[in-house]
């Protein structure tokens, strides 16, 4: 609801924003959740700025008392520094400076050094030292873009709630000039090297490209604190509670099973699911050489080796507690190495192009310049594509010479495809 909720403030449809972020604020305050409640907080400030610039301030300071409980100082920042963005764009330089002025500190206190070189130019630009070029005010570009961009990146963290909505916004913005297609494209699918997804794009699209990845690189690891797990953990049922404690899948079914039908069931799935995503947070602060270190000098050499046969020797030697230790620090590293399917990140163009062969060309440039653009990155689609455009449906003739990955989207297209078309 509340990615919804922003790609509907990007559309500028206010109305249907407010009432997905309620009803979000809602289901996160039922269930305890404190990091979803804070966003939909800062969302909402930033919406009703105009409407209501007292119940906007009032908002995001209830979501920054909320960041600084958990504590999240990054987001913190985050939303300072968004917020003055949002004030630059309405010309409330002086207000704006405040704002930002407070961002830049946390940012400094907790040494987050690679924000200070863009908060730096917008306090500049709030304290009239800041000149523009022909290009566009980018600030006001970030803020018009800023719930969109955090809709992109929930994506690429796993909500794929509002992805189709997305996709259908993107080719309409690459007609308007901006570069994103490709890039968004390529984060979904899992890559982070900005230089890769920036290349051969504009100035602007880069700086959006780049706010993406801030907003989908996880925090620090002194950003996580097991407080937060020990929090939530507690919200849960005593019997599910010690299951989970003892990593025991069948007592956690079991333990499902005796919650009433009174909610209880859907408050516990949602809690678990904030567990597993603090979890993977932790996991993917934690590099893999990390890790391995924490396994057993035996168990570990046999793993580098691929040696199953020692390695079973190593694990069987250990006592039950460290062999689930062991388990426990190879499924961090098995959540790490696990590839994002290409088919499921690639649906909204996917989509696109099934629409096209089906004769309506509204989106064939953009969708042909995203095709241009993951084709440097590894993906060799456009000439199945412009086949299946031309009517081929023919699987071998379309597949050959393709990898098994090209296959699999080709393979998917088709199935897109209305019968008889």
């Amino acid at each position: 609801l509340k990615a919804i909720g922003d790609v509907q403030q990007f559309r500028d449809d206010r109305d249907a924003a407010l009432a997905s972020y309620q009803q979000a604020l809602g289901l996160f305050r039922e269930i305890g959740a404190k990091l979803g409640e804070a966003n939909v907080l800062a969302a909402w400030s930033r919406l009703v700025l105009d409407s209501d610039p007292d119940q906007s301030q009032v908002l995001l300071e209830q979501a920054l008392v909320i960041r600084r409980s958990i504590p999240s100082f990054y987001a913190e920042a985050a939303d300072l520094a968004n917020y003055g963005i949002a004030l630059l764009q309405r010309g409330r330089n002086a207000e704006a400076l405040g704002y930002l002025e407070r961002a830049r500190a946390i940012f400094v206190e907790r040494n987050i050094r690679e924000m200070l070189p863009q908060t730096d130019r917008l306090i500049a630009q709030a304290r009239g030292e800041h000149t523009t070029g022909n290009g566009p005010d980018m600030a006001r570009v970030l803020e018009q873009f800023h719930p969109l961009l955090v809709a992109i990146a929930a994506v690429a963290n796993g909500d794929t709630t509002a992805q189709n909505q997305i996709g259908e916004l993107l080719p309409q913005l690459e007609q308007q000039g901006w570069q994103l297609s490709g890039a968004v494209q390529a984060i979904w699918l899992g890559e982070r090297d900005v230089q890769a997804l920036t290349h051969g794009v504009d100035s602007s699209s880069e700086i959006l490209i780049r706010r993406i990845l801030e907003l989908v690189t996880p925090p620090p690891a002194s950003e996580i604190d097991q407080d937060q797990m020990t929090a939530l953990t507690a919200q849960l049922p005593l019997p599910l509670r010690e299951a989970l404690a003892r990593n025991d899948g069948a007592a956690v079914q079991a333990a499902y099973a005796q919650l009433d039908a009174a909610g209880q069931e859907a408050a516990a799935a949602a809690v678990i699911h904030q567990l597993q995503q603090l979890h993977a947070q932790q996991t993917a602060a934690i590099p893999q050489e990390e890790l391995l270190a924490q396994l057993p000098e035996t168990v570990r050499a046999a793993y580098e080796q691929q040696d199953q046969a020692a390695f079973d020797a190593a694990l069987a030697a250990l006592s039950p507690e460290q062999q689930q230790q062991v388990g426990q620090i190879l499924q961090q590293l098995q959540a790490q190495q696990q590839p994002r399917d290409p088919v499921e990140q690639l649906a909204p163009l996917l989509d696109a192009i099934a629409t096209i062969a089906t004769g309506d060309e509204t989106q064939r440039a953009a969708v042909e310049a995203t095709l241009a653009d993951l084709e440097q990155r590894g993906f060799m689609l456009r000439t199945p594509v412009a086949q299946i455009w031309q009517g081929e449906r023919d699987v071998a003739t379309l597949t050959d010479g393709l990898d098994e990955t090209d296959t699999a989207i080709v393979v998917d297209i088709l199935k897109r495809l209305p019968v008889n078309t």
